[in-house]
């Protein structure tokens, strides 16, 4: 019989009577609850993501990204209360960090002519 955790966990896994795919799903179970253990939630909120379906809120939401990931993963959660974010470029996503948006939040990307007329706009000619 095991002495130590480890030895139980690897007595878990590696028991004679099992399959491989049983061996291999109870590695797996595991694993993933190690991985879960380690996960943070991260608000965009905290980032001054406004719900507003004004404000452009790619950098709030891509630093919500990298922290999450600079900690080892989890879940970036976006406000129950819903509304609409609105994000004028690419978000990248990272290793083991989920997106979870509310039924009643929108995600939603700000069409690159939109922005280019917010940030070029021309002056009209003199006649």
């Amino acid at each position: 019989m095991p002495d130590s955790k480890i030895e139980t966990i690897c007595y878990t896994i590696f028991d004679g009577g099992k399959t491989i795919k049983e061996t291999l799903s109870t590695a797996l179970a595991i694993l993933t609850c190690a991985i879960c253990a380690n996960a943070k939630n991260v608000e965009v909120d905290n980032f001054k993501a406004l719900a507003d379906g004004k404000t452009n809120n790619l950098a709030a939401i891509q630093k919500a990204i990298d922290e999450c990931s600079a900690s080892g993963g989890g879940e970036v959660i976006f406000s129950e209360n819903g509304g609409t974010y609105l994000s004028g470029g690419p978000i990248i996503l990272k290793n083991n960090v989920t997106l979870r948006i509310p039924r009643n939040a929108i995600l939603k990307a700000i069409p690159a002519e939109t922005q280019q007329k917010a940030l070029f706009t021309p002056r009209a000619r003199k006649t």
